[in-house]
């Protein structure tokens, strides 16, 4: 599994005053007694673009200068957000939830854990024994609205190792029956006043999608993305994969100086691709596990990748190669990906896949590690296999029907199957050209391309300022690498 992309806010909104204790009703603001613990009014800038985590519905306004990233273990999607200066940070967890639970219940447990984690046992005259937290819970409100729905939002106070104590905020949340979500503020005491008016003011900013127009859109999106797949004809096929192969285009990934002059710009690495006919064993031939003789021969689609990034830390080389049979109905496909860092040897990581109908299975391995195999359940029509998905953008662009698609496929990324969307539209500013945006799973940021009439790619660009793709001339690509004094070996 490869790690995700953090989301680093880049637009800034106008100035937002926030006033003290922005969600405490009249009553409890009256009734605060501890200055030093009451959020502080300041000037908060909002990002204008929300983040967001689709497959929970999630919608929130960060302060602008925060990082977030997230990801799911075992079922439980875990978002952790930087606050600006590293004044604190905040996380959100949502897991399913008890029938019987409430947001007081939750909040009790979570107040119940944290003085136990700071108690001891006092002994007492006669022998007898008491136990004594250090924890001290304060501002507990239960009365408090987020988007129409009660919370229990309440801070503790807990003494630390060593400098100012560790001040816990909550905000307990059921958003429907069948889900709960936590937000928790971590920060020390000195800087909760300023941090609690960062947290409470971005609280006020949640928002949770219906779960019925989530499964609204997903359906409708499916039912478009299966659609497009089973009108895809052999013609269709034809004008994106060439007959033999393989014939790389080259593909360049920078960052655009101000300039615009290439020489100013910042490379950050460089891929090529090729789509053809070909057979199974060209998985063998691409450097993956070989192919046993009694498939290696079937015939069907062949893509593969090749590309080399540039880090602080070295190079990662990697090289993919996918193969589908004409309806789509078995795959199969290796990647190998190298990370290699000055002065040591390269650690290697593999994945091998194989697919017949609905039944998967994978194999992935690192340098020092023995193999894992997992084989993903398929649970829905709508999947597509690892070499469509590749051609999906230049498919869905000739066929030139905007809308917005979803398609299930494999994930590297996320080591799982997860729901990728496509929205295909005309730009107002580009009459005679297609972008498509793609998320390639719910909780990921967009990238977003540009691609011609006929379905050529313009450009890329990637979420998080992470550099543009665009294509190149392999003799240009090579000048300009070899200009800057960049590894091609």
């Amino acid at each position: 599994m490869l790690p995700t992309a953090t989301h680093r806010p880049a637009v800034r909104a106008a100035a937002v005053v926030i006033a003290a204790l922005f969600l405490l009703p009249p009553s409890l603001a009256s009734a605060q007694t501890q200055p030093d613990r009451t959020a502080r009014p300041v000037s908060i800038e909002f990002d204008d673009t929300p983040f967001r985590r689709d497959s929970i519905g999630l919608e929130m306004y960060l302060p602008v200068g925060s990082e977030a990233a997230s990801n799911e273990i075992g079922g439980v999607t875990n978002v952790r957000i930087n606050l600006p200066e590293m004044i604190g940070l905040i996380n959100v967890q949502t897991a399913r939830a008890e029938p019987d639970q409430t947001v007081i219940s939750i909040g009790d447990d979570i107040i119940r854990m944290r003085e136990e984690s700071v108690s001891s046992i006092v002994r007492n005259p006669g022998d007898t024994r008491t136990t004594r937290t250090q924890a001290a819970t304060f501002d507990r409100a239960s009365n408090l609205v987020l988007d129409g729905k009660p919370v229990d939002r309440f801070y503790i106070s807990t003494p630390a190792y060593s400098g100012p104590a560790i001040v816990y905020g909550y905000t307990v949340f059921r958003p429907t029956s069948e889900r709960i979500v936590t937000f928790e503020l971590i920060t020390t005491e000195p800087n909760l006043p300023i941090a609690r008016a960062l947290y409470e003011a971005t609280m006020a900013r949640v928002a949770f999608a219906d779960p019925a127009d989530i499964a609204l859109r997903r359906g409708t999106g499916l039912n478009l993305g299966a659609a497009v797949v089973s009108q895809l004809t052999a013609a269709d096929f034809a004008a994106v994969v060439a007959p033999t192969g393989p014939n790389w285009e080259w593909h360049r990934l920078h960052v655009p100086a101000s300039t615009g002059a290439d020489a100013d710009s910042t490379e950050l690495g460089y891929r090529r691709v090729a789509a053809y006919k070909g057979t199974r064993s060209e998985l063998s031939n691409a450097g993956g596990t070989r192919t046993p003789d009694a498939v290696g021969g079937q015939a069907g689609y062949v893509v593969r990748v090749e590309s080399r990034t540039l880090t602080p830390e070295g190079t990662i080389d990697s090289a993919g190669a996918f193969f589908m049979t004409p309806d789509g109905r078995e795959e199969a496909w290796t990647i190998r990906m190298a990370v290699r860092r000055d002065g040591a040897k390269p650690a290697v990581w593999t994945e091998t896949g194989a697919r017949s109908d609905r039944s998967m299975t994978i194999v992935t391995a690192g340098a020092g590690t023995a193999p894992t195999e997992t084989r993903p359940v398929i649970e829905s029509d709508g999947y597509v296999s690892r070499a469509l998905a590749f051609l999906l953008p230049e498919l869905l662009v000739r066929k030139g029907i905007p809308g917005d698609y979803r398609f299930y496929a494999y994930n590297s990324r996320a080591g799982k199957i997860t729901l990728r969307a496509d929205t295909l539209e005309r730009p107002a500013d580009r009459p005679n050209a297609w972008r498509l945006t793609t998320r390639l799973s719910e909780d990921e940021a967009p990238q977003v391309s540009l691609f011609t009439e006929s379905g050529d790619l313009i450009h890329t660009d990637l979420p998080n300022d992470a550099g543009v793709w665009e294509p190149i001339d392999l003799d240009r690509l090579v000048r300009l690498w070899k200009s800057k004094n960049l590894p091609m070996d």
